[in-house]
């Protein structure tokens, strides 16, 4: 056996190794809180059961149809309930998705040529506290990541900008239309599960805007552009189904939801910044001042006349209300950015659980710390090769950080890049000498 058999061989068993550890892990948490995937936080399982009865992607008693949730995740676990199966389905269907989100990593690694390290991405996202914990909860993270990782594989994989010989055959020519339509659909998968990731597409414009500019005599700007225009058609027909039925259902043709005003006026409203935002760091929005709040809120958008089905009237009243916040006081709204944009990167959660040990939110804690010290070096270390793909993998971190800027965040917002920020905080570790293309030869 060569050195390089023996090589893949070990690496192979290496693999096993990280994806079991990320099965059984997720398989014990699945065990020891499965009775979480009946808790209904966020009206999924409630939407998908509107569904299976015939009363269309709906919610409330009696159901009205709406579009206040991104359809994708209730729609799988409509699937689901649809073909018999029960929330222990729905907790063995997170287990085999975080499963495949480390399998993907490891992938990834290895089409970034991040050498060994690329197990040490793929193990910390085996034993990632966030993505354990909602694994035994009915919520989108566990499957965002996944299509996160996904579409990561897929643009390495099949590079949607390739630039095709001219003696090209047929068959390569079809993947260079084939490949970035295939990136736009997946892309699309992803903002149907998680909206806030439709600003990627504006920033992802800028990007190709600051390429054209820079490289307007380059001749392979055009199979650039053409790249950028196949993924948009990708993206648009993935979106087109939910945009088209809302515009009809709902009266208001949006990509997104009818839960972004609301999204809004959380995190920009007068006791918000005055009870917290304006106060020392790590003061949290007390139980009883949210509710009255939220009460309080409900009553004056009654007194105004609008019905809690109309959806659409309820969203827009919500962002005149945050815009009006937003203006009549521009330092807390300011201050209150900040606020945001670090607690984004929180390293623990400031509101701990009855019976949540110091143990665990200690480790919880060194854990992010660590892989929050190496995403820093991780970018130092990136030579310029690399910053032409890892520039695009960074894109969706961004995204997500710049919009929570503005919209309500905590740190389960940064649950589905979770594998990006993994493989970057690996990249640290790699022999700066190694530097080998992307996509070069290597074993698994």
């Amino acid at each position: 056996m060569t050195s390089q058999q023996q090589e893949s061989r070990r690496n192979w068993w290496l693999a096993l190794t990280v994806c079991g550890i990320a099965f059984v892990s997720r398989l014990a948490i699945w065990n020891l809180q499965g009775d979480r995937l009946t808790q209904d936080i966020d009206a999924y399982l409630e939407i998908a059961r509107h569904v299976v009865a015939g009363d269309g992607y709906s919610m409330g008693q009696p159901p009205h149809l709406t579009a206040y949730r991104p359809p994708l995740y209730p729609l799988l676990v409509a699937a689901i309930f649809a073909c018999g199966g029960t929330a222990a389905s729905l907790g063995l269907m997170q287990v085999i998705l975080g499963t495949c989100t480390v399998g993907l990593t490891l992938r990834i690694g290895r089409l970034l040529n991040l050498g060994w390290v690329r197990f040490l991405a793929a193990s910390l996202v085996a034993i990632d506290p966030m993505l354990l914990q909602y694994t035994s909860l009915p919520m989108t993270e566990t499957l965002c990541a996944t299509l996160v990782a996904m579409w990561c594989w897929v643009m390495l994989e099949l590079p949607p900008w390739q630039t095709l010989p001219a003696s090209a055959t047929p068959t390569l020519a079809a993947s260079a239309t084939g490949a970035p339509l295939l990136f736009g659909l997946c892309f699309g998968l992803i903002c149907l599960c998680r909206p806030g990731f439709l600003a990627a597409v504006g920033l992802a414009g800028a990007w190709m805007l600051i390429i054209a500019t820079w490289n307007w005599k380059s001749t392979s700007l055009r199979p650039r552009v053409m790249a950028a225009l196949f993924s948009v058609v990708g993206l648009a027909i993935v979106l087109a189904p939910w945009v088209i039925r809302n515009a009809l259902v709902i009266g208001k043709a949006t990509p997104a939801t009818t839960h972004g005003g609301y999204t809004l006026l959380l995190a920009n409203n007068s006791v918000f910044y005055h009870e917290v935002a304006a106060q020392s760091w790590g003061t949290v929005w007390q139980g009883e001042s949210l509710n009255r709040w939220q009460t309080e809120l409900e009553t004056q958008m009654v007194a105004d006349g609008i019905s809690p089905a109309d959806e659409v009237s309820r969203d827009r009243w919500m962002y005149r209300k945050a815009w009006s916040h937003i203006r009549a006081e521009p330092a807390l709204f300011f201050r209150a950015c900040l606020w945001r944009g670090l607690r984004f990167w929180d390293l623990a959660p400031w509101k701990v659980p009855a019976g949540y040990s110091k143990f665990l939110f200690w480790g919880t804690a060194i854990f992010y710390g660590l892989i929050t010290c190496g995403m820093f070096i991780g970018l130092a270390r990136l030579s310029a090769l690399e910053w032409r793909t890892w520039s695009v993998l960074l894109l969706l971190p961004l995204t997500l950080w710049l919009t929570h800027l503005v919209y309500w965040t905590d740190m389960r917002m940064r649950a589905p890049v979770i594998p990006i920020l993994a493989l970057l905080a690996a990249r640290a570790l790699r022999s700066p000498d190694q530097k080998t293309p992307l996509n070069g030869p290597s074993t698994l």
